[in-house]
């Protein structure tokens, strides 16, 4: 144990006076041993959370933190959880199922040229129980030409899917395999190796799923050889491929709007177990504006089509577009409604690489963030738009890997919480013209804008760089069962937890 590792402090509370009556910011132990940094959240047991630390080095060495509901430190312990050739393996998730922890990481096996999905375990005092084991295996001919592996949980955490993206082969079929297990992650329930009647170079696996019953999704983006593409239409298209537990029964489900190009897709099984395949679309005459949204509904029992719409959204835009706002839009969240209802958060997101030579003949390369507009969109269970909003917001960055940028979403009571770093002078800005880009230092602000049933919406301030003396890193948070939001601030050398109470 690391006793230096971190100082206890006593937890700190931090309230916002504007919004005190509804929101409480706990903040936890401050991590000052900048050698550390946080890798994953492990999950939530009761009213504990288990935060999951990576070592900053050339070999890994990871350390599990244990937080109560007050975030006041209960241990902090190094956990051993890779074999002893650490330098070919990478971490990949954790999850926490009756009392064990479980992680997963890759490994590229020199002897036998494959790389490997392995599975270490835990209690919940970061005592290692059993031996490394190995879950799924790719082989390869060359170290980084490797496929990839993704673990998926059901919605019921019942049961977990692991899946394996082949090795990429220009012009061969798209290829994976998959193998679904029981929660314990030893009993196999079923598993199979598939091939498409498409190239792997025109294919992109954007998504895969697992619902209550074992079935397995695939969500795919396909793109068109030159000799099938038209002008004027899109060069790509997307497909939903649904494989059957226990048959492997294969049905394909190619997702056509007709006169409109998808923009973006993305599917979540619902609380019916129904899947639900939602994105944005474009007109075939404007495809630099998004128009609408689009909502496909499959019966997870027989794979029939429940719901198709497309529904037209206005407001997605200042009313005086740009080019500057022409930015697209990705589903951040899906929020399914118990009345069959959804909500979706969505956030404008881009990246450009600009190339220039200097004055010395230098040739430097510039990759702009542009974290921009956030909007939520209510559907209702017929899959028709309900309301919608925009919030107008600001994250343009350089070459910083957008850190600081995008968005928490949450959602409590039926209400939408969007958190999200910002410029202090926004607080009350809610017009385009007048919106300030973020800013890091002293003018940076955490914001949270609650979005009401509806589409109204305000904006709240949570807390200062000053009052922290860390900046919220948005993309790492970490959803509780009562609603509360699990979050993590940074320096450059320092660290700490949050918790986010929603009343």
């Amino acid at each position: 144990m690391k006793k230096n590792l971190l100082l206890l402090l006593t937890p700190l509370v931090l309230v916002s006076g504007a919004f005190a009556q509804n929101v409480d910011i706990i903040w936890g132990d401050l991590l000052k041993d900048k050698k550390y940094y946080v890798e994953d959240y492990a999950g939530i047991v009761g009213d504990d959370t288990y935060v999951l630390y990576a070592y900053r080095g050339n070999k890994y060495k990871f350390h599990l933190q244990k937080l109560n509901s007050r975030m006041k430190e209960v241990y902090s312990r190094d956990v051993d959880i890779f074999n002893p050739d650490e330098k070919n393996i990478r971490f990949e998730t954790s999850y926490i199922m009756d009392g064990v922890i479980h992680y997963f990481s890759e490994y590229y096996d020199k002897k036998s040229n494959a790389h490997k999905l392995l599975l270490s375990q835990s209690d919940l005092e970061a005592k290692k129980e059993g031996s490394v084991m190995e879950m799924a295996t790719i082989t390869s001919n060359k170290k980084y030409n490797k496929g990839g592996f993704r673990v998926v949980p059901s919605p019921d955490s019942s049961m977990f899917l692991l899946y394996s993206d082949e090795m990429y082969r220009r012009n061969e079929e798209e290829k994976f395999s998959f193998r679904v297990v029981f929660r314990n992650m030893k009993d196999v329930i079923w598993e199979k190796s598939v091939s498409l009647p498409h190239k792997d170079k025109n294919t992109d696996m954007s998504q895969v799923q697992i619902d209550n019953m074992g079935n397995v999704y695939v969500l795919m983006r396909i793109y068109k050889e030159r000799k099938e593409r038209s002008r004027g239409q899109s060069t790509y298209y997307y497909k939903i491929v649904k494989l059957e537990n226990p048959t492997g029964a294969v049905q394909e489900y190619e997702l056509d709007l007709g006169e409109y190009y998808i923009e973006d897709a993305e599917m979540k099984v619902d609380l019916s177990n129904a899947l639900v395949c939602t994105g944005f679309y474009a007109e075939k005459k404007r495809s630099d504006v998004t128009s609408g949204f689009f909502i496909v509904k499959l019966n997870g029992a027989n794979g029939q089509i429940l719901q198709k719409f497309v529904n037209k959204v206005d407001g997605l835009y200042p009313e005086k577009i740009k080019y500057s706002d022409k930015v697209p839009y990705y589903i951040r969240r899906m929020i399914p409604a118990k009345d069959g209802g959804l909500t979706v958060v969505a956030e404008q997101y881009e990246l450009i690489i600009s190339t220039y030579t200097d004055s010395k003949g230098n040739v430097r390369t510039v990759y702009h963030y542009y974290y921009m507009d956030v909007v939520v969109i209510a559907l209702d269970k017929d899959g028709k738009l309900a309301w919608n909003c925009r919030i107008p917001k600001a994250q343009h960055t350089i070459n910083d890997n957008g850190i600081f940028s995008s968005i928490i979403a949450a959602e409590k009571n039926g209400k939408v919480y969007i958190i999200y770093n910002d410029n202090k002078l926004n607080l009350d800005v809610y017009e385009d013209k007048k919106l300030k880009n973020m800013k890091l230092g002293n003018k940076s602000m955490a914001m949270m804008a609650v979005v009401q049933p509806g589409g109204q919406y305000k904006k709240y301030a949570l807390f200062s760089k000053k009052d922290i003396k860390s900046y919220l890193r948005p993309k790492y948070y970490l959803d509780c069962k009562n609603g509360d939001v699990i979050i993590q601030a940074i320096t450059a050398k320092a660290t700490r937890i949050g918790r986010i109470v929603i009343n």
